[in-house]
Formats: structure tokens, sequence, C-alpha cells
């Protein structure tokens, strides 16, 4: 029997409610702003917390010295992107933030249900033959661990 208790919580049904209502609220808020993400991201640059100092120096230089710019590029739409950037970003960092906590928080609970019910499935196969209608559990619960036949080995060449 091996004993694994990462977490032992439970969740009021209004607990339940009150957080699938405010996440359902926040993403509606949230989709409002959202864009799709392009289907191939690789054409695109990838912006990563070094260059964000960068990002803001050069809104600074863009702001002192607008001369500097062709007729051909597009202050507003690029002030426009740059504000979008500065308010979406800390937002951004706090979802990822309750995200990280949520994944960190189910990859607990499920590792310790799966320990729980691998130990509920030994129990089956003990009980299966004495206890009537486990026989059927068991053969269902079996099932899960088929491991898919091996492919075939290579055959080598005959030696010459």
């Amino acid at each position: 029997m091996v004993v694994q208790n990462l977490i032992s919580k439970e969740m009021t049904p209004e607990v339940k409610a009150a957080l699938t209502t405010k996440a359902n609220d926040l993403k509606t808020e949230v989709d409002k702003v959202v864009v799709p993400v392009p289907d191939d991201k690789n054409e695109y640059i990838r912006v990563g917390n070094i260059m964000l100092p960068f990002m803001d120096k050069i809104y600074d230089v863009v702001q002192r010295h607008p001369e500097i710019l062709p007729p051909s590029f597009d202050k507003a739409e690029y002030t426009k992107d740059y504000l979008f950037t500065k308010d979406i970003y800390p937002i951004a960092t706090l979802f990822a933030q309750i995200n990280a906590s949520l994944q960190a928080t189910l990859f607990a609970v499920n590792s310790d249900t799966m320990v729980e019910s691998l130990e509920v499935y030994a129990y089956v196969q003990q009980g299966k033959g004495k206890v009537p209608g486990l026989e059927i559990d068991a053969a269902e619960l079996k099932a899960f661990f088929k491991k898919p036949p091996r492919p075939p080995k290579p055959q080598s060449p005959p030696a010459q």
C-alpha cells in the first residue's frame, strides 16, 4: 500500500459555483480583447521578457522624436499596439500565475486519485472471484492496462 497525500481539499458546491461564475465572467470580458492566434506562429516575431525594455525605449524615442519617422509609418497604430501591450501584460501574467496554480493543484489531486484508484483496482482483482458481479468490473478495468501490440522487428538481410 503506497501512501501519498499531496493534497487534501474539498470544494463546496457554493465555492465551485462562485469560481465557475467568476471564471465565465472573466472569459466573457477577456474574449472582448483577445484575438485569435495565427495558424503559423513561426512566421511572426516572438517577444520574450528580455525585449520588453527595448520596446519601452523605442516608444520613448517615438514620443520624443516623431520627426525621424517616415510618413508611411503609422504612429497612431504603433502607439495603440504599444499601450495595449502595457495594459494586457500584467493581466496575462496574473492569468498565467492563476493557471500555474490550478495546474499544480490538478496535478497533485490527479496523482493522489490515481494512486488511490490503483489501490482499489488491486482490491477489485483480489475480490473478482469472490464478490458477485465484480468480475465484469474487473474485466472493464483491465482494458485500461492493455498494451498495444508491438510492431514486428525489422528483418535483417541475410548475411552473404
